[in-house]
């Protein structure tokens, strides 16, 4: 019998991961790979019997020296044949693990809500994919002032994301902002950034995410913004979904919900945000986009 075991991943496994990720639907970004990987080197675990690779799960360490890291479960998946048998619950255990000085968050299905509990976990709020086709947008008439967020001090952004993300992420918004087929643009009122905002390309259409801003007008500019760089990607597309956009929202954030409406947004399915401890102190008022289900 095939002995069992668990490593951790590599730079070049990062492909077999997202390969999971995409023959589960999950429409990951073309970069996503890169991306994920330099959040943390050390986070994404392979499972193994004997020689063969049977499925995968991120374990995503945040180090904050001023209180309790933050860490981020994702990218959980076991393939076919090995789905519903032990090896996925070792997996996760092992991941807990790797993860056990930290508060975990993750973002799972909803109905898995009394599985997660048993090993901890409680509920926050629910996160709910919403999806639409730019192209019949309206253009951002705000005359605010939007800029390339790559043109800012990589410290300015980091400041003002972690706000709305439990811990401070250089490393991940680094790589983030990087990929040509990333575009990220930050609203300035007086020197201060006050919103941005990400979009990526992804094996279908594109995702934005994340998208904050202290105020509904701030993010419906930058969203709007984004979507214009979008429409410029694909205006020779013929590809099916080639302008579909996907926004993952919280139920917490009332006028996220009404952005996502105003542009006929359809919802496509939620997840459950559930933490190992207390429930981070964000204000998700201002949280009208979260970076990724993968990586929180």
């Amino acid at each position: 019998m095939s002995a069992f075991h668990i490593r951790t991943a590599q730079a070049h496994d990062m492909d077999y991961i997202i390969g999971l990720l995409a023959e589960a639907g999950w429409n990951p970004g073309l970069h996503d790979a890169q991306c994920f990987f330099a959040s943390d080197p050390q986070g994404f675990l392979i499972a193994h019997l004997g020689e063969q690779a049977i499925g995968c799960v991120s374990a995503v360490r945040y180090p904050d020296v001023s209180a309790t890291d933050f860490g981020f479960i994702g990218c959980y998946i076991m393939q076919p044949p090995w789905r519903g048998q032990i090896y996925g619950a070792w997996l996760g255990m092992h991941a807990m693990k790797l993860l056990h000085d930290c508060n975990i968050g993750i973002d799972g299905v909803v109905e898995q809500q009394t599985h997660y509990a048993h090993f901890g976990f409680s509920m926050a709020h629910r996160n709910l994919r919403y999806m639409g086709d730019c192209s019949t947008w309206p253009t951002d008439q705000s005359g605010l002032d939007i800029v390339n967020a790559r043109t800012l001090p990589l410290a300015q952004l980091v400041a003002f994301d972690s706000q709305y993300f439990p811990a401070p992420r250089p490393a991940f918004l680094q790589a983030w902002l990087s990929p040509d087929t990333h575009h990220s643009l930050a609203l300035m009122q007086d020197g201060q950034i006050i919103a941005y905002g990400t979009a990526r390309a992804c094996i279908r259409g594109y995702k934005i995410g994340p998208l904050f801003a202290q105020d509904s007008n701030s993010a419906r500019a930058i969203l709007l913004q984004l979507a214009a760089w979008i429409r410029q990607q694909t205006q020779t597309s013929s590809a099916p979904g080639a302008s579909e956009v996907m926004l993952d929202i919280s139920e917490e954030n009332a006028q996220a919900l009404a952005l996502v409406q105003r542009l006929d947004m359809q919802f496509v399915f939620e997840t459950a945000r559930m933490y190992s401890q207390a429930r981070p102190a964000l204000n998700w008022q201002h949280i009208y986009g979260i970076s990724s289900f993968e990586l929180g």
